[in-house]
């Protein structure tokens, strides 16, 4: 019996072993079994590491407890972001907007047409969609507010129309405008994923940050709807109501009507890039409804109206903050929850 034959330069026996272990090196032991644990004890979340998750960070860990305050929104995190300007001018161009929506919509309320505004919001809504697409699509640079105002103008052209000239009810043509433009504005909205983000906003709102400008737009467009409505609102209220009489006492029905339509167009176009449709429905229907139910004169329902708003979509911005909830969707309930109060006090 011969005895085994040399193993090549380099090469021990060890190497020869097949199995799951790998070498141990000189001055390091093996890796001991790993002993048996019951399955029902809790076993440590393992990192890899050599130590646990909770052994580096326990639960009262001043490290984690930190990460959970700081999570919570505090009153004072509020004040610091309010001096910064963040929420100063989310805040501030909410207020102006629902002031101009809620004076403009009691004469909305008042002539019956209360999803005017909404079929107009989602026109315009289509009208942003429409201008992102064509500059994805077609390479054509249409500025978001153009489109909006176009697409507005549009649908309040088509609403403005008296019944005599159309066969439909006026009730059905708003319900008609309203479908159509919420449709195009989801279809043509899952074409251009690049702006989901702005798409989502305007549908549903999503006044978080807005810019310097926008305030100062909103700032014009309140004084512009204050100064019109407040000096010709007997003018307004007249050919909505009575359009024959106001003939008789040779009022411009067909200006007045159509000048008021336009001004409401260009309010929902401006709003509605900025709020989103739903809080500019909202807005437009129930702080004029409350107003409306507060009051008995319309001189003094246009100001109450306005002030409603305002507080509602400040309330609301700052109730979004603190419950961390959507911002278009609070400051809609807030209004819901003055009209409701109004009605429980009636």
């Amino acid at each position: 019996m011969t005895g085994p034959e040399a193993l090549p330069e380099g090469l021990s026996v060890d190497d020869l072993v097949l199995g799951d272990r790998a070498e141990a090196r000189p001055n390091q032991a093996l890796p001991a079994e790993p002993e048996h644990v019951h399955p029902s004890a809790p076993q440590p979340e393992d990192h890899g590491f050599g130590h646990t998750h909770s052994d580096h960070h326990p639960v009262d860990h001043p490290h984690e407890t930190h990460h959970l305050v700081e999570s919570q929104p505090t009153w004072q995190g509020f004040v610091d972001g309010w001096e910064l300007g963040l929420y100063r001018d989310a805040v501030l161009a909410g207020a102006l907007a629902a002031a101009a929506l809620s004076i403009l919509g009691v004469f909305i309320v008042l002539r019956r047409a209360v999803f005017a505004s909404a079929s107009i919001g989602q026109a315009a809504g289509l009208g942003v969609v429409a201008a992102f697409y064509a500059g994805i699509h077609w390479g054509v640079d249409v500025p978001p507010l153009v489109g909006a105002f176009a697409s507005a103008v549009l649908a309040t052209a088509l609403l403005a129309l008296r019944t005599t000239a159309r066969r439909l009810p006026h009730d059905a043509l708003l319900g008609f405008g309203f479908l159509v433009a919420a449709a195009g504005a989801v279809a043509l909205g899952d074409r251009v994923a690049q702006e989901a983000h702005e798409v989502s906003a305007i549908l549903f709102g999503t006044a978080v940050v807005v810019s310097s400008f926008d305030v100062m737009l909103l700032a014009g467009v309140f004084l512009v709807v204050v100064l019109l409505v407040f000096a010709s609102w007997r003018g307004i209220a007249f050919s909505g109501f009575d359009p024959e009489g106001a003939r008789v006492q040779q009022l411009p029905v067909r200006v007045l009507d159509w000048g008021f339509w336009l001004l409401v167009a260009a309010t929902v176009a401006i709003t509605t890039r900025v709020l989103g449709a739903l809080p500019v429905f909202a807005f437009s229907v129930l702080p004029p409804l409350a107003a409306i139910l507060s009051t008995r004169r319309l001189a003094r329902t246009l100001p109450v109206a306005g002030s409603i708003g305002a507080v509602c979509a400040s309330a609301g911005y700052v109730a979004a903050y603190f419950m961390a909830l959507p911002v278009g969707a609070t400051q809609a309930l807030c209004a819901a929850l003055v009209l409701g109060l109004t009605l429980l006090r009636r």
